[in-house]
Formats: C-alpha cells, sequence, structure tokens
C-alpha cells in the first residue's frame, strides 16, 4: 500500500510538472516561413488589394512618419530617429477622459496601424519600394522602430513616458503590434521580443473571468459587438503567437 502510494504521488508530481511547463509556457512560436511557397497572387482583386497596400505604405512612410512635430518644441520626433524608441504615445491628450477611461486614441491606434501596414507589406513581399520611394531596408527599420517602441511604451513593460494599455481598445492596438511583430520576429532583437509578449499576454490576461460586455435590451444603443471584436482579436493573437 506505502510503495502504491509513493508510485501515484510520483505520478502526480510528474503530471502536474508537465502540465505546468505547458500551461505557462509563454515563448513566442515564430511564423515558418518554409510554408509560404506560392508566391503573391496575380488576380485582379489581389492585385488590387497589393496597389492599396501600397498607397497605405506609402502615406506611413513619406508623410505619417515625418508628420510629427514634438509637442516641447524639439526636431521632429521620428526625425533620423529609426532604431531608436520613440514615444508615440506624446500625441495623445492625456488629460482626455472618457466613459472607459482615459482616450488614448491619437498616437498608439495609428502607429500600430501603420505598423501592421509595413509589416504586412515587407513579409508578403508586396512591398514596391519603386512606388514609394523608401528603400525596403529604411521601411523595415521603419517599422521595427514603431513596433518595438509601442511594446516598451505598454504598461507591463514600465513605459516611455506615457505608458498605454488597460484601456478600452488597448488590446486592439496590441494585437496589432504584436501581429506586426511577429511578421517581423526575426529582425527583432531579444529585449523587444520580450515586451512584445508581456504586452500582448498582459492585454489578452485583462479578460479572463470577465463577461463579455452585452447588448441585452440596449441593442439599438449599443450592440458592443465592436469592442468584443477588439478584445476577441486580441486573445486570438495572443493564443497564436504563445
Amino acid at each position: 500500500m506505502r510503495t502504491l502510494q509513493i508510485i501515484i504521488f510520483s505520478l502526480i508530481l510528474i503530471f502536474s510538472n508537465l502540465f505546468s511547463q505547458y500551461k505557462f509556457n509563454n515563448e513566442v512560436v515564430p511564423i515558418d516561413k518554409s510554408k509560404f511557397t506560392k508566391g503573391l497572387p496575380q488576380d485582379s482583386v489581389s492585385l488590387r488589394w497589393q496597389k492599396l497596400l501600397n498607397f497605405t505604405c506609402d502615406e506611413v512612410l513619406n508623410i505619417w512618419w515625418n508628420s510629427f512635430p514634438n509637442n516641447i518644441g524639439k526636431e521632429e520626433q521620428t526625425k533620423n530617429n529609426e532604431g531608436k524608441y520613440i514615444d508615440f504615445g506624446y500625441l495623445e491628450n492625456n488629460t482626455k477622459t472618457g466613459e472607459f477611461g482615459q482616450e488614448t486614441k491619437g498616437g498608439i491606434r495609428p502607429a500600430a496601424q501603420a505598423a501592421y501596414s509595413v509589416a504586412v507589406a515587407l513579409f508578403t513581399g508586396a512591398y514596391d519600394s519603386s512606388f514609394i520611394k523608401v528603400s525596403n531596408e529604411i521601411a523595415l527599420l521603419r517599422a521595427i522602430t514603431i513596433i518595438k517602441s509601442l511594446a516598451k511604451d505598454h504598461v507591463s513593460n514600465g513605459g516611455i513616458e506615457h505608458p498605454w494599455g488597460n484601456h478600452w481598445q488597448s488590446t486592439q492596438w496590441a494585437s496589432k503590434t504584436a501581429a506586426a511583430g511577429w511578421l517581423l520576429w526575426d529582425y527583432l532583437d531579444e529585449a523587444d521580443k520580450i515586451n512584445i509578449r508581456n504586452m500582448i499576454e498582459h492585454e489578452a490576461n485583462r479578460f479572463i473571468n470577465v463577461t463579455p460586455p452585452a447588448a441585452n435590451d440596449n441593442y439599438k444603443i449599443n450592440t458592443h459587438a465592436e469592442e468584443n471584436g477588439w478584445d476577441g482579436t486580441g486573445i486570438q493573437t495572443a493564443c497564436a503567437l504563445l
């Protein structure tokens, strides 16, 4: 009987250890690029989307990137700062408070979407430097700069000067940033990879044991479908990365 108890207890310890390693393994799994072998689609619809994507990258890299006057009178925030940590949160009106807390739509959201657009174009090979007049190398450096800056500026990583996170839409912005980083994973430093992981894990964990909002009888006013879509995308992004 004593021997059987020892065996059972040992098995429990073994399986508990295996389960705990699985449960708490939060290492990012890189995308296996070898699975993408067919190249870019050449049908008319796909070609139109590629053109639209390049128009977006042109806007991001030639207009948006160069349009940041620093709010304390210094030179443009992004000028010659590729590769450095940039405080995109300075664009926020940090005194503005909405129904769900501090509003942070001015800097973080467009920065995350900008990085995602460029990352998709570069990863898929759809990026057209001859049209955009920005080399692949500079486009990559600017995308990486945005990604790593947003991740470092997240509350889970201490922030830069205007930390963001735990906001109404912040899980959506984290998912855009994390997905962009995932696409360009091989070009990120180890510290920035950790920051991305912390960011998306933190935002997804916010919804553990939280009941999603529902319209109930107020569906004509607010279905809550949009924020559930944002939050669900963030949770799924965390699951896919981790």
